[in-house]
């Protein structure tokens, strides 16, 4: 039997993570090493630590992480055929189907990398299924911001990058588009549908599927909810976002997605668009940097004004102790070995002000 994989594509905080969570209601393994879950994700990641760890590296090797602004190049990421990251890949993705036949991965850093990782599932000669995540990126600027603190303008920006490119390079592939909101208001239709898609027996009311309904589901997974209208309505959003949110949204109808040469055309388009403002989002990059690199500066600045603050009050309480001592009359010995015990304190003291007058009376 030939392997299959199922690949989760979509933009971070887009309901990836709820979406392979689905593939496991339909007993597709995810493996055995997964990352473990986190405050902002408290149900968990499903995604796959190894495969998690190789785009990483993979990024850093292009001078990239899952949050720079500047475009990943498709010849950047074809150049990466010919290096050890495809036989790294290859190695991990045999190593998880070695005792299944169906295996599902999601990290939304594929989507920067498609290219790579389609070169590689062709070397493998496996059966590739792609289900892309939609979610209105107002719903995904907000969730960054309070993660991440990012700019709303930001997460416009990586939502339609991750969206382009999954829909560019997975045009003439097995697809389908599943909507995260869908998912949570209505999981029945849903996850019925993928299971037609990936061509697998399901019933609703199998206990793999009551558990993920029912424990994993809840409405507080989703913090917001916006509609289309919704984008022409609040802050200033790039009509190309607005332009592609509405097609992933009209995709979200079918049952799987034709090859659709008009569609196709409207992909290369909006393709087009994003990667004609790569020098404007180079620069933009690099503004954020430096930005970033300043806040680090005053972060570290006002951590050690408040220590001077700290310092100066233990050496302020320090001094009134050696007043007290000095001008009692009565000299004894434990009033001796206070101030020597003082001495020390005083003497590294970094805000001289407060000692000069006492250092020579010790």
């Amino acid at each position: 039997m030939q392997k299959h994989i199922v690949v989760v594509l979509g933009m971070h905080r887009s309901g990836t993570s709820v979406i392979t969570r689905a593939l496991k209601a339909l007993n597709i393994d995810l493996g055995d090493r997964l990352i473990p879950s986190h405050n902002d994700n408290k149900k968990g990641y499903w995604e796959d630590i190894d495969i998690n760890n190789l785009n990483v590296k993979i990024l850093s090797h292009l001078g990239y992480n899952w949050q720079t602004l500047v475009p990943v190049l498709p010849e950047e990421v074809i150049e990466l055929t010919k290096t050890k990251f495809k036989d790294r890949a290859i190695q991990i993705l045999n190593g998880k189907l070695l005792n299944t036949y169906i295996f599902g991965l999601k990290d939304p850093r594929i989507n920067r990398l498609l290219p790579f990782w389609k070169d590689v599932f062709d070397s493998m000669r496996v059966k590739v299924s792609y289900i892309i995540a939609c979610r209105n990126p107002m719903s995904v600027a907000r969730s960054l911001k309070k993660r991440d603190g990012f700019e709303f303008e930001k997460s416009y920006f990586l939502w339609t990058e991750h969206t382009i490119l999954s829909l560019y390079y997975t045009q003439h592939d097995n697809r389908i588009i599943v909507d995260y909101d869908n998912i949570i208001e209505n999981p029945e239709i849903e996850i019925t549908r993928l299971s037609k898609f990936l061509n697998i027996n399901f019933s609703t009311k199998s206990a793999s599927f009551q558990e993920y309904k029912k424990e994993f589901l809840e409405t507080s997974l989703r913090h917001t909810s916006y509609s289309i209208p919704d984008l022409f309505t609040k802050e200033k959003i790039p009509p190309n976002t607005i332009t592609l949110f509405r097609i992933l949204k009209s995709l979200t109808k079918q049952d799987f997605t034709t090859n659709d040469p008009d569609l196709h055309e409207k992909i290369k388009h909006q393709l087009k668009c994003y990667t004609d403002n790569f020098s404007a989002l180079s620069y933009m990059h690099k503004c954020e940097a430096e930005i970033s690199h300043l806040k680090n500066i005053i972060h570290d600045q006002q951590k050690q004004i408040g220590n001077d603050i700290e310092y100066s009050r233990e050496k302020d309480d320090a001094l009134s102790l050696v007043k007290y001592l000095l001008s009692d009359n009565t000299v004894n010995s434990e009033n001796i070995q206070k101030l020597y015990s003082l001495k020390f304190v005083i003497a590294f003291a970094r805000v001289w002000r407060f000692v000069a007058k006492v250092r020579g009376k010790i």
